[in-house]
């Protein structure tokens, strides 16, 4: 009985693999990224920053994952750490196909959790990223916030009005919508419950609304008690999300190392601040073809040419689309399909 289980575990595996190859071949032909660039690339930084660049992508999904797991811990959930790194990383995946990097990935990551040996409902695991995801919104909006200081006080001169005043706009929404979730979370508001009250009013939305009043409720108590309950442990992976945000602000400073270009902290800020906003709002699928002008651009105004840029650009998406094939492949692994959300709702 142990052989066979460890044969179908094999097996298994190896169909994960193959998949997630079919899965990067077939992503990498969707893209705008020609092997010719690949090979220029290598050539011009080599290989050595190729994978530096892959090692520290990857490395920010397995800090994300250490984070998630020492927040789960402190609300009594013992996760195993395979099921939380597979769940980051079909999370990301879906996050790839949405109009932000940073969002759609959350139910399908709640869903992946509740897969685990310790028993955990999809009303907590979603309540889990939900508060994960702040923790990283309010990480990123630090980063952010330092970065349009620095970007105002080194570069000011350079920068059109008109995109100063966009900078302006954009982190000062961002702000606004942080300061909101830190007076909910403090104040103990129940937003997902006064949604539901508000399209109660709406008879076909209350109809379809109602059988999951009690699980909202649920999440909802979850992500209160984590910061008012289990503060500490939340505290902990708030600076674990720090760690991954302050990794993706380094990712330019170790690739341009092979370019025997130091980059200064202003630099980074500035390369930081431009992409984590396009990535934001990226309106195709991980940006495709708006990253890459963008990176160009961006990096230009520093004196960075067009095509150790793009060679940047290339490596950033190589790792992109290996991160996304290989959640791609988990999710089949898992059983993800389109009734996943009914499937999720047997856990509670």
């Amino acid at each position: 009985m142990e052989s066979q289980i460890k044969n179908n575990t094999w097996i298994k595996t190896i169909v994960v693999l193959l998949t997630c190859c079919l899965v990067f071949i077939g992503i990498f032909c969707c893209t705008d990224t020609k092997m010719a660039d690949i090979l220029l690339s290598v050539q011009k930084a080599g290989w050595a920053a190729l994978v530096a660049v892959l090692g520290l992508m990857f490395g920010q999904l397995i800090v994300q994952s250490f984070s998630w797991q020492i927040l789960l811990k402190g609300t009594g959930y013992n996760i195993n750490f395979s099921t939380i790194c597979s769940s980051i990383f079909v999370g990301w995946s879906a996050n790839f196909l949405t109009p932000s990097m940073y969002l759609g990935g959350e139910p399908v990551r709640a869903y992946i959790l509740t897969k685990d040996e310790c028993p955990i409902s999809f009303s907590d695991a979603l309540g889990s990223v939900f508060v994960h995801k702040f923790l990283e919104f309010a990480a990123f909006m630090f980063l952010i916030l330092v970065s349009a200081v620095l970007v105002f006080v080194q570069f000011r001169k350079f920068l059109p009005i008109k995109i100063s005043l966009a900078i302006v706009l954009c982190v000062s929404l961002l702000f606004l919508l942080l300061l909101g979730l830190f007076y909910s979370l403090a104040y103990k508001k129940r937003f997902f419950s006064w949604l539901i009250q508000f399209f109660g009013y709406f008879s076909i939305v209350k109809k379809w609304l109602e059988p999951y009043k009690a699980k909202i409720n649920q999440m909802e108590e979850f992500i209160i008690n984590s910061f008012h309950r289990s503060l500490r442990p939340t505290g902990i992976s708030f600076l674990g999300m720090f760690f991954f945000e302050f990794l993706i602000f380094l990712r330019p400073l170790l690739f341009f190392i092979f370019f025997q270009r130091v980059l200064s902290f202003g630099e980074l800020a500035l390369i930081f601040l431009f992409l984590q906003l396009i990535q934001a709002l990226q309106f195709t699928p991980g940006g495709i073809g708006i990253l890459e002008g963008g990176t160009i651009g961006i990096m230009s105004m520093i004196g960075i040419s067009p095509s150790d840029a793009l060679c940047f650009a290339t490596f950033c998406r190589i790792g992109d689309i290996a991160i996304v094939s290989l959640g791609f492949s988990l999710a089949a692994y898992f059983g993800l399909n389109q009734n996943f959300f009914k499937q999720a709702s047997y856990h509670d």
